[in-house]
């Protein structure tokens, strides 16, 4: 990187003497006056300038690439954390999900789940068992036979007992 700036630096002093060499030959064959022409003291001093901000662009670009850098490897950080965290956890789920409940929770929980799945299929029985209505009202409105309102009735009890002394 620091050859590049120095061949930039020489090609810019290169092309002002070649630029000086061609005004001055220009102007001795025009006769013109000649403009005031820059001693090498001058010059010199021009391309130590030109050469010292070269330098200081090039610091500054790779202080900030630094900077850049070193942020960007802490948010990679940040992210594998997270990432690592995210797995422990799923396998943590994956274990537990694999791991069979107990038989008492896995009967209690088949019972509510009948009784909630009963109820959600007879939900119209049940609703007007509760506005007070018998077995024959509740047949005649919903257009079905007293023996299966008498049979879905008598299906609930037993597991809504069940249920409730749980």
């Amino acid at each position: 990187m620091n050859g590049s700036y120095y061949i930039l630096a020489g090609a810019g002093v290169a092309i002002m003497v070649l630029a000086l060499l061609f005004s001055s030959r220009r102007s001795k064959r025009d006769r013109m006056p000649a403009a005031p022409q820059l001693n090498i003291e001058e010059v010199e001093a021009t391309l130590q300038r030109f050469v010292l901000q070269i330098k200081q662009e090039k610091e500054a670009e790779s202080e900030a690439f630094y900077k850049s850098n070193a942020q960007l490897k802490k948010e990679l950080a940040d992210a594998k954390g997270r990432l690592d965290k995210v797995e422990r956890e799923l396998a943590e789920l994956r274990t537990a999900r694999r791991q069979p409940a107990s038989p008492d929770q896995q009967e209690s929980s088949g019972e509510a789940a009948d009784v909630l799945s009963m109820r959600e299929r007879y939900r119209r029985v049940f609703e007007l068992m509760q506005e007070g209505l018998g077995p024959d009202e509740i047949a005649k409105r919903l257009g079905a036979g007293r023996g299966e309102i008498d049979l879905i009735l008598s299906l609930a009890k037993p597991r809504e007992a069940g249920a409730a002394n749980e």
